[in-house]
């Protein structure tokens, strides 16, 4: 007999621990009406939930998520979900006859596993199962399927064969609103003896005489295509049934399309050759695409009776055709029943379309039974490719579509490429920003599906993702990435991370030397030669460390600004915090916090509050990439992939944080200790840092340190809380009455907060007095700038920085008023005056000053309160700034030679 305990000690915990939990809600999440963790099948047309069959075993295995990019990588991965079902009954065995589930569930199954938030469920995951194995121990009393399941990227990456080209890659899957009834391509290798057919159940053309096939090259959308030479080739066409009017044929008013490329010998053809021609059951059997002489050669459409003779002609139009790369498409539609309307449209590709149009009373609609291309062997060098018959429902031809398809969609937006390539393949597609701001392409290729989606990710340098509502894709462009205020944010010494967030600071994603080539196009270079991270040895840079990446973008002029973004991105100067990880069930995340975490998209910025100093200097700030996501009874562990944000912060005209450039060259000029505020900078290289008050403040990184520089010049109320950021300290009412606000700031200056101004309605004068300047700090006869920015929500025409002067006892001496200035309505405004010190003058009071009697409503609002000694403001190196020390808690002596840079200095996008 076997022993007991070690049986016991096997099985208890995966017999116990394997039960199936109850996935119960944290203490405090707010959740309690939606219910708990939620695991669906797809089957009898509805979600069914297998939750009470998801086991975990003693803490070990979980339900667990996966999905995004891993890393920096910029490749998204199929997402994946691994759980264990209790398969003890078979239930989840599809080859079981006696589970309930037989003829049920298999392949590719349909599985949801969502959580709840608020009284709403979020889901977490959506895929197809991928395999339903099945395990079971050697007492047949524990067993299972360890069940995977995967997002719909695995099931598109699946297999070798390319989409094919561009043209062949639209017209081999039918439309919803053009239905594709026949199609050969003429893509055929030399060896043909039929011109096979893309489309279930029609034939190919059987070849009469000889072509020369897959010779040309003319048309990008397309692989080889053959000159015809003395070859005719013809096709019957099945019987099909048109779109729209269920009635008679005669009174339905869909459009017959017969669309192909065809590219003319420069010397033209005999006047009269007939290119393409399709017999149907209509009053006008035959149709003719023709070809003339007038001109550099023309093309028209007509249809002849039963005789021969021609009872509908567009007339040959669109001279000059000889010689050139065409996309034809010809479109009979009946009007009204009465009236038949023949078109046909010549699109140079890559250039114009010309609309030749006939029309009717009397002929009847009808369906085509055959077509032939060149019926009478004499096209010679003339090529013929992408024959289709087409069907529409709709008005025909959207122009510019077809042009379009006839470029290989050269010039499509990146997004709206991938957004093509979705519906392609059947699958829902979902985007975040707009398609406008994405690359413009290069021509599609052929290639993967799920390599040309990739292609259009890695020119416009966005994320890809699966969707959590329905089997597909979506895509966030890059521009929506760049620029955002965090969508979450996590408090390091709240307690709100799940494990300590690992600075790396490696050379892992290091690029500093960038080729980028173009398929079939040129190639350009970017290296980065100054800076810690250049090309120079070590110290002054870090080495060499290059790249090439192939974008398969418009144009070679685009190429140099996709090296120049990739360095940009390979050159982040600070330390990678790759993994960032969460618990929903901790104390610690509140309910709205949870609540925002579970809604997170790709590319959402997550900022980390409180870092310890030794940890790193900044608060930190990152991009979401990916999520793996553990979740049993006890936990909802969520590891978050990430890479830096501040790359993505780019150039913003007239913004004050994102709009400046940075010094070609500055360093101190003089040590400072850590509680000096003011210091001394040499600009080493390019023009000096702007003395304008309008352009303070702004953040400059010294040696490590984050300064705030309020001013260029020794600013006299340094200390007087001229920027409001947290309230009015310091700050008295004159005639009015004051608030702080955080509703209304100065944004582009990256304002936090504004002083409001209500006037009492009745005073001529009146505003808000700041705190003194300091006993000695003023000199007589000196000049002093006074500036403030103002903004009025309904215009005012007297608004102004003032001062008042006092003696060293104290004694006012006078009023520096200056002029007002007229404030437009809704807008920001700088005023900046200068105002001489008189006799006897010692210190100065900073004054935002109203006048002209305003009323209780003209509410005005101010932000940035300063005075400036004239004196101290140079064009010339060294300048003085005035600064406010430490902003990243950095605590410091900075010694003569520390490097000063703009902290976020202006990038411009990709």
């Amino acid at each position: 007999m076997a022993p007991v305990a070690p049986l016991v000690a096997g099985y208890w915990p995966r017999r116990l621990g394997g039960l199936p939990g109850p996935f119960s809600l944290p203490a405090g999440s707010g959740d309690s009406a939606a219910g708990p963790l939620q695991v669906e099948l797809w089957f009898d047309g509805q979600w069914n939930t297998i939750t009470p069959s998801v086991m975990t075993r003693d803490g070990s295995v979980h339900v667990t998520i996966t999905r995004g990019q891993s890393d920096e990588a910029q490749r998204t991965e199929p997402a994946t979900c691994t759980m264990q079902l209790n398969n003890r009954l078979g239930l989840y065995s599809p080859r079981n006859p006696l589970s309930p589930l037989y003829g049920k569930i298999g392949r590719n199954q349909p599985i949801r596993v969502s959580v709840p938030v608020g009284n709403d469920r979020n889901v977490r995951f959506l895929g197809e199962v991928v395999a339903w194995p099945q395990e079971w121990d050697t007492t047949g009393t524990d067993v299972w399927v360890p069940l995977e399941a995967a997002g719909v990227l695995r099931r598109l990456g699946q297999g070798s064969r390319a989409l094919g080209s561009a043209m062949y890659a639209a017209l081999a899957s039918a439309s919803p609103t053009n239905q594709v009834v026949a199609y050969w391509p003429f893509e055929d290798a030399s060896g043909a003896t039929v011109i096979g057919s893309a489309t279930t159940g029609v034939p190919g053309m059987t070849i009469s005489g000889t072509p020369t096939l897959a010779t040309d090259n003319s048309f990008v959308c397309s692989a080889d295509l053959p000159k015809m030479g003395t070859a005719s080739t013809t096709a019957a066409i099945p019987a099909y049934t048109p779109p729209g009017d269920p009635g008679p044929l005669s009174t339905n008013p869909f459009t017959t399309i017969v669309r192909l490329l065809a590219k003319v010998p420069a010397a033209g053809l005999t006047d009269g050759t007939v290119i393409c021609t399709w017999t149907w059951t209509g009053t006008i059997p035959t149709w003719e695409i023709y070809y003339s002489t007038a001109g550099s050669g023309r093309l028209g459409l007509r249809g002849k009776d039963s005789t021969g003779t021609t009872v509908m002609d567009t007339a040959a139009g669109a001279d000059g055709v000889n010689g050139t790369a065409l996309h034809l498409s010809a479109e009979i539609q009946l009007s009204g029943g009465i009236q038949l309307f023949a078109r046909l449209q010549v699109t140079v590709v890559g250039g114009s379309t010309t609309a030749l149009t006939a029309s009717a009373f009397g002929p009847t609609n009808g369906l085509v039974k055959s077509v032939a291309v060149a019926p009478g062997g004499a096209l010679g060098d003339t090529v013929i490719g992408h024959v289709s018959l087409q069907l529409s429902s709709d008005v025909p031809t959207d122009t510019a579509a077809t042009a379009l398809l006839a470029a290989a969609y050269a010039g499509e937006q990146a997004a709206t490429r991938i957004g093509r390539l979705c519906a392609l393949a059947g699958v829902q597609f979902e985007l975040i920003g707009s398609a406008a701001t994405t690359v413009a392409m290069g021509p599609q290729l052929s290639a993967k599906l799920v390599e040309l989606i990739n292609d259009a990710v890695v020119a416009d340098a966005g994320i890809l993702y699966e969707l959590t509502s329905a089997a597909g894709l979506g895509y966030r462009t890059r521009a929506s990435v760049e620029n955002q205020s965090p969508t979450v944010s996590l408090s390091y010494p709240a307690g709100q991370l799940a494990a300590v967030p690992t600075p790396v600071d490696d050379d892992q994603y290091i690029r500093n030397d960038v080729t980028a080539s173009r398929p079939g196009g040129s190639s350009a270079r970017y290296t980065l030669t100054s800076g810690p991270l250049s090309v120079a040895p070590p110290p002054a840079g870090v080495g060499q460390y290059d790249t090439t990446v192939q974008v398969n973008v418009q144009s070679d002029s685009d190429l140099g600004h996709q090296t120049g973004w990739r360095v940009h991105l390979g050159t982040v100067d600070e330390p990678r915090f790759p993994r960032i990880a969460v618990n929903l069930a901790h104390p610690s995340i509140t309910v709205p916090l949870r609540s925002g975490i579970l809604q997170m998209r790709p590319g959402d910025r997550i900022a980390v509050t409180g870092m310890p100093s030794w940890t790193s200097a900044n608060d930190v700030s990152q991009l979401l990439l990916g999520t793996s996501e553990a979740i049993d009874q006890f936990q909802h562990r969520l590891t978050f992939n990430c890479q830096p944000e501040s790359p993505y912060r780019t150039a913003v005209l007239e913004d004050g944080a994102l709009g400046r450039l940075d010094t070609a060259g500055s360093q101190l000029a003089a040590s400072a200790d850590a509680t000096a505020t003011s210091l001394s900078v040499a600009t080493t290289s390019g023009p000096v840092w702007s003395p304008s008050l309008a352009d303070t403040p702004f953040d400059v990184l010294v040696a490590g340190e984050r300064v705030t520089v309020t001013a260029v010049g020794n600013q006299l109320n340094a200390a007087g809380n001229p920027f409001f950021a947290v309230d009015l300290t310091g700050w008295a009412a004159q005639a009015s009455t004051i608030a702080w606000s955080s509703s209304v700031v100065n944004s582009s200056a990256g304002a936090a907060g504004s002083m409001q101004i209500t006037p009492d309605g009745v005073t001529a004068s009146g505003g808000a007095v700041g705190a003194s300047t300091g006993v000695g700090s003023v000199t007589p006869g000196a000049s002093y700038t006074v500036a403030l920015w103002a903004y009025s929500p309904g215009g005012w025409s007297d608004l102004r920085p003032a001062a008042d002067w006092y003696d060293a006892g104290g004694a006012f001496i006078s009023s520096g008023l200056g002029s007002g200035t007229s404030v437009s309505a809704g807008q920001w405004t700088y005023i900046q005056q200068t105002l001489t010190a008189p006799a006897l003058a010692s210190y100065a009071t900073p004054r935002a000053r109203h006048g002209g009697t305003p009323p209780v409503s003209a509410v005005w609002y101010v932000w940035g309160v300063r005075m400036v000694a004239a004196s101290s403001v140079t064009t010339s190196s060294p300048q003085q700034m005035t600064v406010i020390r430490s902003v990243n808690g950095v605590v410091k002596t900075q010694l003569p030679g520390a490097d000063v840079r703009l902290y976020q200095p202006m990038i411009l996008a990709l």
